[in-house]
């Protein structure tokens, strides 16, 4: 039969060389690099509304999912615009791209009077933004699963931004 002070140290060391493990592997995936390439393409002139298209790179080396907002910031305005913005792919892996659509009604496109930039929400892939795909997806539990998850993982941090350079208005260049 086996001591219980040697059983208790050994589980002991296991879960020590399996925290460390673990914290070295968590902190490798934090100091990753996470950049996206953001290049402006085109305005669309709809009936109504209006399409701006962006061509979004990641240039990183760690996956990154893809969100449906983004920001347009007008030059000497206070508030930027949070506008939707619709992707082909939910996720980019290193080197992936995608063409993006902003659609914007005729009143938004209004309020850009002046030059102006679109910068791109994107979130590292983690597991605090595969918890929230699982959650708010299509087959997800959505609300019921609050209960299940701890708040330091709830939602989907949109850390991995990307911003156009200034851009003359829209209504200038047609």
């Amino acid at each position: 039969m086996r001591h219980p002070l040697r059983k208790f140290l050994a589980v002991l060391i296991t879960m020590v060389v399996v925290g460390c493990f673990l914290g070295a592997w968590l902190w490798s995936r934090s100091t990753s690099n996470t950049r996206l390439s953001l290049t402006y393409v085109r305005t669309i002139d709809g009936v109504g509304h209006w399409r701006l298209q962006f061509g979004i790179t990641n240039v990183g080396d760690r996956t990154v999912l893809t969100s449906n907002v983004g920001e347009i910031e007008v030059f000497n305005h206070t508030n930027p615009l949070s506008v939707g913005a619709t992707a082909p792919m939910n996720k980019l892996a290193p080197g992936q791209g995608q063409v993006v659509d902003v659609v914007l009604s005729e009143a938004q496109m209004d309020s850009i009077d002046g030059k102006w930039r679109y910068t791109c929400l994107y979130a590292a892939d983690g597991m605090r933004s595969r918890i929230s795909r699982w959650q708010w997806g299509p087959k997800g539990p959505g609300a019921r699963a609050n209960w299940l998850i701890p708040q330091t993982l709830k939602g989907m941090p949109l850390t991995v931004k990307a911003t156009t350079e200034w851009i003359p208005p829209v209504k200038q260049m047609h």
